[in-house]
């Protein structure tokens, strides 16, 4: 549990004469006295604490029943922190967020959840020896939870409403104890070579489990590992269909799915971007195991090489956002079918006319062609501006956000197949990295919500304007480069 007492700090206005301007008071924990599980309903307040959850949930309403505020009161930098506060003991690792909630994983083991309209705690997940949280997923509009864990297990939670006060329960912890004796039975033939002189269950994890992914057309859920593996559990009755034991040459750190088509894309410390698809199966590779009688499974299609380590995807439609160490995040539009009538980017040439079919056209190539898609890559194809390693991004519509270990966050946005850095905040979290962000813009008019977590346990809302005027290609400090 987390200490008795924290302090936990708001933002005020920011004045013309400085970016952002931060006061400080003191607050009780949030979840101080939250029983794991149990609403915070429950939980008695004093009266100064209430108020003072008052003036936060105030100003946090603000940005959304007021998104147009006066010249007088906006930020000079086009952002405001609208709340700032430590719900956990060590750094926060993930975020998710659904149509009511908003949740954070973190080092400790512990999952909250709070209301996503004024950022209040309503529950707190946690599971024995659990280890480090290190991914989130939410689906059903927040029915479901999964969370992935530093002690090789994925955690499958409920709630008997989407939102609070609602409470999450325990539901499974994967691989279930079914798939772990049908594994046991199977003896030798249930193992594969994990090393030298050491085997492990296929169907089971042996490292940190980094990243989840969900195909909701084919009711699969999909993990990435830093063991290198991929497998994807069947949703219906959370059985481990697949594995494949190299899928990289090393570790996974981020997985996305394509909502058309079900291509899936790993991002991999071995500086690539992977797609697969699902189709039948290949069994040349090496460690590919599955269930008995599994007509189809996943297939490799392309790989996407990289100048270093990859360590987060977004997708958005046809995009596709890749953040990497050197501090780039490159950039693909992904065409799905041939046929398919989403319209190529402009300039886009078609491979027929080319002998290689990567020649240049207005700014736009065809970087590869299988049967089923397209990866085009526009003139510039990375956007730059982070000093250090690109650690999370996120993407809503036309609006991408990235959090990095130079303790910034980017807000980028597109048009017209263009993208340019619309602000920059700086200095989030003192001295510590920005481990995950997620960016909302539903309800807001003319800006975004963004979330974000550090290192340090700080989860922080801030407001952001898409109406400054942004950074266009070139200027310093967001410029775009083009790489081969």
């Amino acid at each position: 549990m987390v200490g008795s007492m924290k302090k936990r700090s708001f933002a005020c206005f920011p004045s013309s004469s400085a970016s952002i301007a931060m006061a400080s008071s003191s607050f009780c924990d949030p979840f101080d006295d939250l029983p794991i599980s149990d609403s915070i309903s429950d939980t008695t307040t004093s009266d100064k604490d209430q108020s003072e959850q008052q003036q936060q949930q105030f100003l946090l309403a603000t940005a959304i029943d007021q998104p147009r505020p006066s010249s007088s009161s906006r930020s000079s930098a086009g952002f405001r922190c609208l709340l700032s506060f430590k719900p956990h003991a060590s750094g926060i690792c993930a975020l998710a967020i659904s149509d009511h909630s908003l949740y954070s994983g973190s080092e400790d083991g512990l999952v909250c959840s709070y209301r996503l309209a004024d950022l209040q705690p309503s529950d707190r997940l946690a599971a024995a020896s659990s280890g480090s949280v290190k991914a989130l997923l939410v689906r059903r509009a927040g029915l479901e939870i999964y969370s992935a864990h530093q002690d090789h297990k994925i955690r499958a939670w409920s709630r008997a409403s989407p939102s609070p006060p609602s409470q999450h329960r325990l539901i499974a912890t994967l691989p279930t104890i079914r798939d772990v004796v049908a594994t046991s039975i199977r003896g030798s033939k249930g193992l594969v070579r994990i090393r030298r002189h050491r085997k492990s269950p296929w169907n089971q994890h042996f490292d940190t489990i980094s990243s989840l992914a969900v195909d909701e057309a084919a009711g699969i859920l999909y993990s990435g590992s830093w063991d290198r593996s991929l497998k994807a559990w069947r949703l219906r009755d959370l059985r481990c269909l697949e594995s494949i034991g190299d899928a990289h040459t090393d570790a996974i750190n981020a997985l996305a799915v394509a909502p058309r088509g079900g291509f899936l894309f790993s991002a991999s410390a071995d500086s690539s971007v992977k797609v697969w698809r699902r189709g039948k199966c290949d069994r040349s590779r090496k460690n590919h195991k599955n269930t008995k009688g599994l007509s189809d499974g996943l297939s490799f299609v392309v790989e996407l090489a990289q100048p270093s380590p990859v360590n987060c995807i977004a997708l958005w439609g046809s995009w596709v956002y890749a953040g990497c160490s050197d501090g780039r995040i490159s950039v693909w539009m992904v065409a799905i079918e041939q046929e398919d009538e989403a319209s190529p980017p402009r300039g886009a040439e078609d491979p027929s006319s080319s002998e290689s079919g990567e020649e240049e056209n207005q700014g736009i190539r065809v970087l590869r062609e299988e049967p089923e898609i397209r990866v085009y890559r526009e003139e510039f194809a990375a956007l730059c501006g982070h000093s250090m390693s690109v650690l999370s991004i996120s993407a809503a519509r036309d609006v991408v956000c990235s959090g990095s270990a130079d303790r910034t966050i980017r807000v980028w946005r597109r048009e017209d197949e263009r993208h340019s850095c619309v602000c920059v905040v700086q200095d989030l979290h003192s001295r510590c990295p920005i481990k995950s962000v997620i960016v909302s813009i539903e309800g807001i008019v003319d800006g975004c919500m963004v979330y974000s977590g550090g290192l340090d346990g700080f989860l922080k809302a801030w407001w952001v304007s898409l109406r400054s005027k942004p950074k266009i290609f070139g200027e310093s400090p967001c410029s775009v480069l083009d790489y081969r």
